[in-house]
C-alpha cells in the first residue's frame, strides 16, 4: 500500500512539474538577463553557459576554499575509496560565498522554469576530482542522480 501511495505522489508531481512547464513555455520573450536565452539552450543543446560569471581571482579563491573544506575532512566531506573524488556536501550552508552562488537569482530563476518547480529546494555540492588510475570519474561514472526528465546542475569551473 505504501508503495501505491509513493506512485501516486510521484505522478501528481509530474503532472503539476508538466503542467508549469507548459504554462513556462507559454510566457516566452518576457525575461531578461539570459533566462530566456537559457533555457532555450537546455532545452535544445542540455547545456547553457554563461561565461564570466566569475572572475580568474573569484574562482581561485573558491577553489582554495574547497580544497580547505576538503582538508578539513568535516562531516560534509566524502571520499571515494580511490581517493579521487571529493565532495563537500551543502557547502551553501557552511560558507556564505557558496551561499550566494547556490541563491543566485539568475540560478534560481531558470533551475524554476526549467524543471516546473515552483521553489526549487536541493543543495550546493563542491567537488574536486583528481585524475588517477582505477577512477572511473565523478559519482563513480556514468549515472544519473535523479529520476526526473528536467534534472539540473549549475557548475562552475
Amino acid at each position: 500500500m505504501k508503495f501505491v501511495i509513493v506512485l501516486l505522489k510521484e505522478l501528481a508531481e509530474i503532472i503539476i512539474r508538466r503542467y508549469r512547464l507548459l504554462i513556462n513555455s507559454l510566457k516566452t520573450g518576457k525575461e531578461a538577463d539570459g533566462v530566456l536565452n537559457a533555457i532555450n539552450s537546455l532545452k535544445s543543446e542540455g547545456i547553457a553557459v554563461e561565461h564570466d560569471f566569475f572572475t580568474a581571482q573569484e574562482c581561485l579563491n573558491l577553489r582554495n576554499k574547497i580544497d580547505d573544506l576538503i582538508a578539513s575532512n568535516s562531516t560534509n566531506v566524502w571520499i571515494d575509496d580511490e581517493g579521487a573524488d571529493h565532495r563537500v556536501y551543502f557547502v551553501n550552508e557552511i560558507d556564505e560565498e557558496f551561499n550566494r552562488f547556490y541563491e543566485n537569482p539568475k540560478i534560481r530563476k531558470i533551475l524554476a522554469k526549467y524543471t516546473g518547480t515552483r521553489e526549487p529546494e536541493g543543495m550546493l555540492l563542491a567537488a574536486r576530482i583528481d585524475a588517477q588510475d582505477g577512477n572511473l570519474g565523478s559519482g563513480g561514472g556514468w549515472h544519473r542522480d535523479s529520476p526526473i526528465t528536467h534534472q539540473f546542475k549549475a557548475i562552475a569551473t
